[in-house]
């Protein structure tokens, strides 16, 4: 690669009249542009463009170099820019998702792995972000560890919850029972009010504790399926690196030996997240522990069901999923937005 005939070129915002020059180009490689892409890196040798990469949020997606010009450094001098453009915005914690084989170049760049499947590899560009993290949430439980886990979205705080929290304590048998809470603002409830949630409707389950997820329970809104041929496996594979990362990575971390899930008779996407906690725990030494859940009328209790009474204005239904704690904050006026929101039927998952 000429050094004197290749620029780089930063993109951002990417614009509607940059979208379809992206799309192309990738196009041409066989993967696609993701829509929630907010700036882009470009190589270009002389007049034709050779790679690209791009940030959405907090992670490098859109990655792609023509072929023939594979190991050139053309992937990673696109990367680093998007890295350097993250950096100046803030974003100092940066994610990768990759085929396995691509991993190399981002590892060129200081990227560690986090965890791997046969299909799906997930880099970190903080190589002490992983531990800083597991730490925290070990100074919240007594003695460091706990017994098991539930990893929950809570979008919000549902009875159902509640319940497969109560049981899990229960099974848990003295020891800490550690609950997870998803991360981010990819759903309705805000994160920070998810969070709260769950912790004001388990306060009195005295072997509880809630940390926050951070970024290692991997969120399906997050996980990007550009580089997929078979768009359809998307969850599939997203839910097989999520029980790797946790089987792998935080277990180990934490002491955990059991995770807690509530089983799933209706939802092909949690029941196919339940199955890769089945194949990836066993092989670590870790037990998963599927629980019934909680029904009223028949039905299931969920969040989604919570959502959609919400959006019908159906506010005494909403009183029937929801535990206490849950309706005092929807009776709130911080509350007010949210439920705009979600009856407008604009809100997220």
């Amino acid at each position: 690669m000429d050094e004197f005939r290749v620029r780089t070129r930063i993109i951002d915002p990417v614009g509607s009249d940059d979208r379809p020059f992206l799309r192309s180009f990738l196009a041409s490689l066989g993967l696609d542009f993701e829509d929630d892409v907010e700036l882009s890196a470009v190589v270009s040798d002389g007049d034709s463009v050779i790679a690209t990469a791009s940030l959405a949020g907090d992670v490098i997606k859109c990655v792609g170099v023509l072929p023939g010009r594979e190991g050139e450094g053309a992937a990673a001098r696109a990367v680093s820019a998007v890295v350097s453009e993250a950096e100046a915005k803030g974003r100092r914690r940066l994610f990768v998702y990759t085929r396995p084989a691509n991993a190399p170049v981002f590892k060129s760049l200081g990227f560690i792995s986090l965890a791997s499947t046969p299909d799906v590899a997930l880099l970190e560009n903080d190589p002490k972000a992983f531990a800083a993290w597991a730490d925290g949430v070990a100074g919240l439980l007594p003695g460091g560890a706990a017994e098991g886990a539930v990893v929950v979205n809570g979008n919000p705080f549902t009875r159902g919850h509640r319940y497969l929290i109560e049981r899990a304590a229960a099974a848990c048998r003295g020891g800490n029972l550690l609950v997870l809470v998803v991360a981010g603002e990819r759903s309705s409830f805000p994160g920070a009010v998810r969070e709260a949630l769950v912790r004001a409707g388990t306060a009195d389950i005295g072997n509880v504790v809630v940390a926050s997820a951070g970024p290692y329970c991997v969120s399906g809104a997050t996980f990007p399926a550009y580089y997929l041929k078979e768009k359809s496996r998307a969850s599939e594979l997203q839910a097989a690196l999520d029980a790797e990362l946790f089987a792998s990575r935080i277990a180990p971390a934490l002491g955990l030996r059991r995770r807690f899930v509530g089983t799933e008779p209706y939802c092909p996407v949690t029941e196919a997240y339940n199955a890769a906690l089945a194949r990836a725990l066993p092989g670590h030494g870790l037990e998963l522990v599927e629980m019934p859940r909680v029904e009223l009328a028949g039905a299931a209790i969920s969040a989604s069901a919570v959502r959609t009474a919400i959006r019908e204005g159906d506010m005494g239904r909403v009183a029937e999923l929801v535990p206490a704690t849950t309706m005092e904050w929807l009776r709130s006026p911080e509350a007010e937005r949210v439920i705009r929101t979600i009856r407008a039927g604009s809100g997220r998952h």
